[in-house]
């Protein structure tokens, strides 16, 4: 049973290719970065990690659990196997997805401003007995060739 201060865990969303850290012991003894291989969803709530270890080997952690799941403390005994291990979302994703989200908010205040300067020349027309003018380009002068001696 669950206390109203605690908070119930939520698997974050991964897809192929999500940046992680990830860490073959929950005290983050050993942390690398990885990429996630597959996403196991259901009761299993673990993915497969491609870790690119510090030391240049490439190797692949199984069931790997996020750092805040409940189960990282009470099955701890699960990571002296050596192939389990903890990720969580590396900075450089959290950025990605911060960015993808302030995308999506400017393309949708985009498309409200074309909605309201569209309504805007419906409210309000130009007049159609002022031609349009068109830019002068300035054109510099014309250099004068220099006399020697004159």
């Amino acid at each position: 049973m669950m206390t109203s201060e605690a908070k119930e865990f939520e698997f974050p969303h991964l897809f192929l290719g999500c940046q992680v850290e990830v860490s073959g012991d929950p005290a983050w003894t050993d942390k690398s970065f990885g990429v996630v291989a597959r996403v196991k969803g259901g009761s299993a709530n673990s993915a497969d990690i491609i870790v690119y270890h510090k030391t240049g080997q490439t190797y692949m952690r199984r069931d790997c659990w996020h750092e805040d799941d409940p189960r990282v403390v009470t099955l701890a005994q699960v990571f002296q196997d050596g192939d389990r291990g903890v990720f969580r979302l590396a900075e450089g994703e959290i950025r990605s997805r911060q960015l993808t989200a302030r995308l999506g908010g400017l393309e949708a205040l985009l498309e409200k401003l074309v909605e309201d300067v569209e309504l805007l020349k419906r409210v309000n027309p130009p007049p159609r007995d002022v031609p349009e003018t068109k830019r002068k380009r300035r054109v510099p002068p014309a250099r004068q060739p220099e006399t020697a001696g004159v």
